[in-house]
């Protein structure tokens, strides 16, 4: 069976359903296989000459390990794993937050793209599209990811933290509270240093108040933590 698509998108998840509206932004063609539907990956396999494996990192290793024999010579399978190597596929990382809200085209190009130092390039996966891409070493993948999910998840948690205290302990509703979260990120996105309150003006006594305040609270660790790292970095000492 002739190859008369470029692209496969396999899978049916948040990943696959944004390149898939992607690649109809730009008039891409390409063919999508989800594991519940009643239809061969081995049939569909041939009819791609890329084949992209928008799934969870989990199952990226066992499905390359199922269906790679079923492969031709000129065809290549590519991953979307911030994390992982495998020598079966090629790996090229979007950096960017996939939520199911749906982007705008030039906001998708403007999505960099991390792939694996003396593997292909971007260009040679994707010649179609525009975004600027960076390659790494495959063994600095697990700490690069890492913080990829620092950035990506870690003020999250604390946005929904904050909000629900505030919330539960004082009646500010999340409207009330939206203004003040984007100046935050507003501030950091703007200028070189953002931080405000007892932290920029080594208000010693406000921040020991603070640990007294949430010392009973599942928060205290991390209030701590905060504070030992800014300390450090900021003054080379820890309080």
């Amino acid at each position: 069976m002739a190859k008369n698509h470029e692209y496969l998108i396999v899978g049916g998840g948040r990943l696959a359903k944004h390149l898939a509206h992607y690649f109809r932004l730009e008039n891409i063609d390409f063919i999508q296989w989800k594991r519940n539907e009643n239809i061969l990956f081995g049939e569909t396999l041939k009819r791609a000459s890329k084949i992209l494996l928008a799934i969870k990192d989990d199952a990226i290793e066992s499905f390359l390990d199922e269906h790679f024999h079923q492969k031709s010579s000129d065809q290549i399978f590519v991953h979307f794993s911030g994390a992982l190597s495998f020598n079966k596929a090629e790996g090229a990382h979007p950096l960017m937050t996939f939520s199911e809200r749906l982007y705008s085209l030039n906001f998708y190009r403007t999505i960099p793209f991390v792939l694996e130092r003396g593997r292909l390039d971007f260009k040679t996966l994707f010649p179609e599209l525009k975004n600027p891409s960076f390659k790494i070493a495959p063994e600095e993948k697990t700490l690069y990811h890492a913080w990829c999910v620092i950035g990506g998840n870690f003020p999250v948690i604390l946005m929904q933290k904050f909000q629900e205290e505030m919330r539960q302990n004082f009646g500010l509703t999340k409207e009330t509270l939206i203004p003040y979260l984007k100046a935050v990120f507003e501030n950091f996105f703007e200028e070189e240093n953002s931080l405000t309150g007892p932290f920029v003006r080594r208000d010693f006594q406000t921040i020991k108040k603070h640990d007294e305040a949430l010392k009973n609270t599942d928060f205290a660790e991390v209030y701590a933590a905060f504070v030992k790292f800014f300390w450090k970095r900021e003054i080379g000492v820890t309080r």
